[in-house]
């Protein structure tokens, strides 16, 4: 099998020249079949490639000219007959980026991610990459819902507060949710690390539970909206948030995925020198397809939209997806340990069920004639 990776390493220079190289002497098992073919007088090239012990000299005016077709067939049954290899017999050995399949080693080119997660330093202030796709979120969140007040004829000044009660709504749930249900032991032994939001350690079970509460607390105070008709419109910055979010858990190299084979994993080099799966970027890209999603809903049926259905689209996509990817995270709290359930999929269950009584409820329901909340009463 040695000559199937020479085969290997020579197909590069095989598929860039058709003339032969300048002749010089090499020793035996540096031989290119390019120049075997390019010359038609070798004839350890010609058995290597066609498995005929016949000199070079009699290869067919084919083999001459389509030399190159058969080079590139019989690398991919190299490739298919590496990866094809029965589960049992592959022997692999983690050597920072090489794998090594039956004595033969490999090189792999896995992603190693490092970037220092302080993106900028002012004295004894640092500026964490976090924290500005923290920031980023909020921002583009507040922009979305200034075009949806605009198009619903909604006073736009009700946007600041608004904004205010979603952020320290959002911050406070996620972090509790996180020191009580994820790291409880240590957040009670560290008490300082607690308000130290821009290390990290957010939950997004607990920043939804958050949201709704803020959103109840300002709704209450302006019957012109309702609240679950806010909670519907909110539904779309926060599923772009939420892959801002992720985005900065890459940089903090948080919420990392099991050790995987696959091409796409990746080498966190400030965590271990092991291959991951990239879990912090599937939810990054998925949050961000269900943003699209619901604004195409949104765009839609606007008119005719029932108060409750792009939440229930919501909660579904986004807890559905969080139940999935748990299978390939590794797991962020003790709670549970030998279950077959993380605590991610636990806290998903409710937000599954929830999602799927509002769908349900608003399929009960005639679809509104106009859009936006109900009109305040007369005084």
């Amino acid at each position: 099998m040695s000559e199937d990776f020479s085969l290997a390493l020579a197909i590069p220079i095989m598929l860039r020249e058709r003339v032969a190289p300048p002749a010089r002497r090499r020793p035996r098992h540096f031989r290119f079949p390019s120049a075997a073919l390019a010359s038609g007088c070798d004839r350890d090239g010609f058995q290597l490639l066609f498995g005929t012990d016949r000199p070079a000299c009699q290869a067919t005016a084919f083999e001459r000219e389509h030399w190159h077709y058969l080079s590139v067939y019989l690398l991919l049954a190299v490739v298919v007959q590496v990866v094809a290899l029965p589960e049992p017999k592959r022997k692999q050995i983690r050597l920072g980026s090489q794998l090594q399949i039956h004595n033969r080693r490999i090189m792999i080119a896995f992603i190693h991610w490092g970037v220092n997660p302080i993106a900028f330093s002012m004295g004894p202030v640092a500026v964490r990459w976090y924290g500005i796709c923290f920031a980023t979120a909020f921002i583009t969140g507040l922009g979305i819902m200034r075009r949806i007040f605009r198009l619903e004829d909604q006073t736009l000044a009700e946007i600041d507060v608004l904004f205010a009660y979603i952020l320290l709504g959002t911050i406070v749930g996620a972090r509790l949710a996180h020191i009580l249900f994820y790291e409880p032991v240590y957040y009670f032994t560290h008490p300082a690390e607690i308000i130290a939001v821009w290390h990290g350690g957010l939950a997004s079970h607990g920043g939804a539970v958050g949201m709704l509460i803020a959103l109840w607390l300002y709704s209450r105070k302006r019957p012109g909206q309702r609240w679950l008709w806010l909670v519907d419109r909110l539904c779309l910055p926060a599923a772009i948030g939420g892959s801002f979010v992720r985005i900065g858990n890459l940089f903090n190299s948080e919420i990392l995925g099991i050790p995987t084979r696959l091409p796409w994993a990746v080498v966190f080099t400030r965590v271990d020198v092991q291959p991951r799966h990239p879990a912090m970027v599937y939810e990054a890209f998925a949050y961000a397809l269900i943003f699209i999603v619901l604004a195409g809903i949104y765009r839609r049926y606007r008119v005719r939209l029932v108060d409750g259905v792009l939440t229930g689209f919501f909660l579904v996509l986004v807890f559905g997806f969080r139940f999935a990817i748990e299978f390939v995270k590794v797991r962020q709290s003790d709670f549970g340990h030998g279950m077959p359930l993380t605590m991610g999929q636990i806290l998903s269950i409710p937000m599954l069920l929830a999602g799927a009584w509002l769908l349900v409820r608003a399929a009960r329901h005639r679809p509104a004639t106009e859009s936006g909340p109900a009109a305040p009463p007369a005084s």
